[in-house]
């Protein structure tokens, strides 16, 4: 490699992204600022080993492959480093004169995890971290670090600002927080910080040390440094924007004023590298529009109250880690006409606990609580759940059938213009969410509505679940209307209108 280039960072931002040994890097850049480039570039710092084996991985091995694509830039980037470096199109792979390499593959989908089964890697560089389907894909890509290469072995994320992202979670800590007038826009005093995190029964625990981790949830019997003890993960934030890349700016003057002359939201996205930022019409339900009540309504204050239910049997396995939810919203029509969402469930059961777990939320609901049951078109699951009302109804609880007249969005929407029109109220805190041992908060609730914008998503962000029960709940609620009386002869007294 004696005629190779030179080839190293142009900036502060880009140093710390070359240079960092945190196991894993979160790089949440701001369009232009070179996160992709440099997160090719970091693999350089390893290629003497050879037994140095690598990833770069993206959602769509299209998007890898395709022209000015991950491997195509790859291959410019590294033949400066390296003129002999030999160029495998059939196996997506680059190896350099030392023997290390550097592989391009995708994660498709969580069928895609038997690409990596029983292999050794030394690193990962996971492009577009966004586009992945869930975490527990990461965590599994984790899983496989394991070499002979002399390098803390790591991982690191790119990707652009995304509100609805499962990653939103992991860049939370450096980030302005709410209410705060730069809100979602990285911290530069937190910017590059490694903490530590660790995750316990799939749940994420942080600290500020390893040492305070190893206090709070070690094993209190063995030294810090046992075999056995347990190894926090260093974990680091780091954001940059185009000011970080002084090439770009260098080549491409307009390109910042491009930026900033988009519309506000693109702009605090692109520009400023902002995860809160969404469009204001990127749903059709806002939390805003919702009024809360710090109490329920009296009992008599209602003409009718129910339960709807959106079904789901399916536990998380290795092929579906994130399968649907069996939830519930508990949801009433005042004397007023207007509606109060009063409680809301939602968790993981089998086909054997259904009957179960309606019966205990009747028993708390109360026998004036309709139980209002989905229809599917399937024969087989609409003869399922005829059987289940028929066994509800049979134990004094008034269950019944009832189909979703159009789609999933057809369906929701009047729900969402009665929201909008400031009809419906919710009880504070009125949700709990039995799987994730979420109690007594709105905010997973709120978020699945605010995301669902009629079309299919996967992953734990792509849920309709609760949708579903609002759909069907104020369905079944404004079937029927209080008609007033008029001075009329043969009218004295209300009349009530099936529709």
């Amino acid at each position: 490699m004696s005629d190779a280039v030179t080839i190293g960072p142009a900036s502060p931002f880009q140093e710390k992204y070359l240079n960092s040994d945190a196991q894993i890097i979160l790089v949440g850049g701001a369009a232009g600022s070179s996160k992709s480039y440099v997160g090719l570039m970091r693999h350089l710092r390893f290629a003497h080993d050879p037994n140095y084996k690598a990833y770069c991985i993206r959602k769509n091995s299209s998007a890898i492959m395709a022209s000015g694509g991950l491997f195509q830039e790859a291959v410019k980037l590294y033949s400066q480093f390296d003129p002999n470096l030999k160029i495998r199109l059939k196996d997506q792979k680059l190896v350099f004169s030392s023997g290390a390499e550097v592989s391009f593959s995708h994660y498709e989908n969580d069928n895609a995890a038997k690409k990596y089964q029983g292999i050794q890697i030394s690193n990962i560089f996971y492009d577009e971290v966004t586009h992945a389907e869930n975490e527990e894909q990461l965590w599994w890509l984790w899983s496989r670090l394991r070499s002979d290469a002399d390098n803390v072995h790591s991982m690191w994320w790119s990707c652009n600002p995304d509100n609805a992202s499962w990653v939103l979670k992991y860049a939370m800590w450096w980030l302005y927080p709410e209410h705060h007038p730069l809100a979602g826009r990285p911290d530069p005093e937190k910017n590059g910080v490694i903490r530590f995190l660790l995750r316990i029964n799939g749940d994420l625990v942080w600290g500020d040390t390893r040492e305070e981790m190893i206090e709070k949830y070690g094993n209190p019997d063995l030294p810090a440094d046992h075999k056995d003890q347990i190894e926090p993960i260093s974990f680091q934030g780091l954001f940059g924007t185009i000011e970080d890349n002084p090439p770009l700016n260098l080549s491409n003057p307009s390109y910042k004023k491009n930026l900033e002359a988009l519309p506000k939201l693109d702009c605090e996205r692109l520009r400023w590298g902002n995860w809160f930022a969404r469009p204001d019409n990127s749903s059709y339900f806002d939390r805003a529009n919702l009024i809360e009540l710090t109490a329920p309504p009296p009992h008599t204050d209602f003409v009718r109250i129910v339960r709807a239910y959106d079904f789901a049997g399916t536990l998380p396995h290795d092929q579906n880690r994130s399968p649907d939810y069996f939830a519930s919203v508990k949801m009433g029509k005042l004397k007023t006409g207007d509606y109060v969402i009063l409680d809301i469930t939602r968790t993981r059961i089998t086909f054997g606990n259904w009957v179960k777990h309606i019966v205990e939320n009747s028993e708390r609901d109360g026998r004036s609580v309709e139980v209002i049951l989905p229809e599917d078109p399937n024969a087989a699951a609409k003869a399922a759940t005829s059987m289940i009302a028929k066994s509800l109804n049979e134990m004094g609880i008034v269950a019944k059938v009832r189909r979703s007249p159009a789609g999933k969005l057809d369906s929701f929407r009047p729900f969402a213009a009665s929201v909008e029109l400031g009809v419906v109220s919710i009880v504070t805190n009125c949700a709990n969410d039995l799987w994730n041992n979420i109690t007594n908060s709105n905010d997973f609730f709120y978020k699945e509505l605010e995301n669902f914008d009629g079309t299919r998503k996967s992953g734990e962000l792509g849920h309709d679940d609760m949708v579903d029960c609002c759909s069907l709940g104020y369905m079944q609620l404004a079937q029927k209307f209080q008609v007033p009386s008029f001075s009329m002869p043969s009218m004295t007294k209300s009349n009530e209108f099936s529709f």
